[in-house]
């Protein structure tokens, strides 16, 4: 190919370049003379001018960029130029198989064509030409290792697509994290992308390599790093769990565990940073009374077992119905929420997994760094009145839908099982009791009710309605009239966790009395 060669227009209308590749939209490859003329934003090649929008990537033999527009456009173009560097192959293979006589393999190399989106008439040729074979069943002309050498080529082709992405990108910096997904979804197990993520993962640990891609593109991009500075509390978790522990933390948040596969760890993970994130904005002060000095921290166990041998928590047991979910617990004098991931879990198992991680997470979030209110504040408090708001939060926040993809928390939506449950109205408390009810008051009802429930074997456990009935109000303060009585709630729980009694007034703090906020409240869940 021609090197690049640029020539400026004297009226400074246009420029012009011998580029040596052009790739667009439609995955056209073009190779030659382009003429971009910029006031109209439209490239011309031998005479047939198309809009710039519809180019992803001009570039030169060597795999440096001319222009694109942006990172993700150029991993595109890489790759739309490698496919049809690859359809080539993959036709002159075909046609060789062809040539051999050797029908299956010439099945095997069309039926992959097929895939590639190849021009009508040469997808004909090539299918008349595979169908006559097969109706003639001859044997192969060629040798065995020659057949051999052709199937290896063909399967090799993955490998190549790679490889090549890798040798147009490599000067190419901003692509490389979109690169490398592209890498390791088209072949989790290539050598050279593996190499490339290796070098972000700390050299004594012996990560499985599908355990890279997740680290990298969800984990380490969203700001996780291995724990380096503070090796103490690492240090005290392994001299009392088990010695090849490790942690990774983003700003605010910690997870210790000694699982290698972080596909299991890469959902708790960014579930836990994201609602952090959320409890920062919604309970910020202009004067925080305390700061966090330690991050949040999740002690993730591997099984069922080695939680319940570690913590003595197993709800298996007993209350089934209201248990069965509950996969860990905040540790209050600890000041760590600890659970467990099963090795091979079902969409339910990892539904409940995800609920149980931000539940207990917006509760340890609540007690040990909200800036609202100082720790000497909360043991010193009497247990208030209110409480239902409180551990309604709990179940709002983890009945929300979780966007890991655009990094968003959708509160408005009405598919979370509580909403349900409070619009059958099972189990609700009156709602002058519900407002009444301290944490003790609470705690005294269910367990009277865990012994009528053994006879009784309903679903519902008052516990259960209790939040459900919480989080349901906070679903409306929170979403209603376009959220003008959110700063409300957020005050009324904060003041909650105070025991500022006098502040807890419904009336007063949410704008109704407890039986007119209900009956709102039952209107709003019965909306579709």
């Amino acid at each position: 190919m021609r090197g690049l060669k640029t020539c400026i227009v004297v009226l400074c209308l246009a420029s012009w370049a011998q580029a040596d590749v052009a790739i667009f939209r439609t995955g056209e490859v073009w190779r030659g003379a382009i003429v971009w003329d910029k006031t109209t934003n439209s490239v011309t090649l031998a005479e047939s001018v198309r809009p710039q929008s519809a180019l992803l990537l001009l570039e030169k033999d060597d795999g440096s960029h001319l222009w694109s527009a942006g990172p993700a456009e150029r991993v595109e173009g890489y790759r739309k130029l490698v496919f049809a560097d690859r359809r080539k192959r993959l036709v002159r293979l075909t046609k060789d198989a062809l040539s051999a006589r050797d029908a299956k393999l010439a099945r095997r190399l069309y039926t992959w064509v097929a895939r590639e989106g190849l021009d009508e008439k040469t997808m004909r040729s090539l299918r008349k030409k595979v169908e006559s074979l097969e109706k003639k069943r001859r044997p192969p002309k060629i040798k065995l290792k020659k057949r051999d050498a052709a199937e290896k080529a063909a399967d090799g082709l993955r490998g190549a697509l790679a490889d090549l992405l890798v040798a147009r990108a490599k000067q190419d910096k901003p692509a490389q994290l979109m690169l490398l997904r592209a890498l390791l979804k088209d072949d989790p197990n290539h050598k050279v992308g593996l190499a490339m993520v290796r070098m972000h993962v700390p050299a004594d640990f012996a990560f499985p390599p599908e355990s890279w891609l997740p680290w990298h593109i969800e984990l380490e991009q969203h700001g996780w790093t291995f724990t380096k500075n503070d090796l103490t509390v690492l240090e005290r978790a392994r001299h009392y769990w088990r010695p090849d522990l490790y942690a990774i933390e983003a700003p605010g948040v910690r997870i210790i565990t000694p699982l290698r596969d972080l596909k299991r760890v890469a959902g708790i993970a960014r579930r836990m940073q994201m609602t952090v994130a959320k409890l920062q904005t919604l309970f910020a002060t202009k004067k925080p009374f305390k700061r966090a000095r330690q991050p949040l921290t999740i002690h993730l166990f591997q099984n069922r077992k080695n939680f319940v041998n570690r913590t003595g928590y197993d709800y298996s047991a007993s209350r089934a119905p209201y248990y069965q979910w509950r996969n860990g617990r905040f540790d209050l004098k600890e000041d760590v929420t600890r659970m467990f991931a099963k090795k091979d879990p079902t969409a339910k198992d990892t539904a409940h997994l995800h609920y149980i991680t931000i539940h207990e997470v917006t509760r340890a979030w609540m007690w040990s760094h909200c800036p609202r209110y100082t720790s000497a504040q909360l043991m010193a408090g009497e247990p208030a009145s209110g409480y239902g708001l409180v551990a309604g939060l709990f179940t709002f926040f983890a009945g929300a839908k979780f966007d890991l993809v655009r990094n968003r928390i959708d509160f408005s939506t009405r598919s979370a099982e509580y909403l349900k449950i409070t619009a059958r109205k099972e189990r609700l408390f009156a709602w002058d009791t519900f407002f009444l009810m301290s944490s003790d008051d609470l705690i005294q009802i269910d367990n009277i009710d865990e012994e009528r429930q053994k006879k009784r074997r309903t679903q519902i456990y008052l516990a259960q309605a209790f939040a459900y009935q919480g989080a349901s109000t906070c679903h409306y303060l929170f979403n209603a009239d376009g959220g003008r009585r959110r700063k409300a709630l957020m005050d009324y729980i904060a003041h909650q966790y105070m025991g500022a009694q006098e502040k807890l007034n419904p009336r007063i703090a949410l704008g109704a009395r407890p039986g007119e906020l209900g009956r709102s409240v039952l209107a709003w869940v019965a909306k579709p």
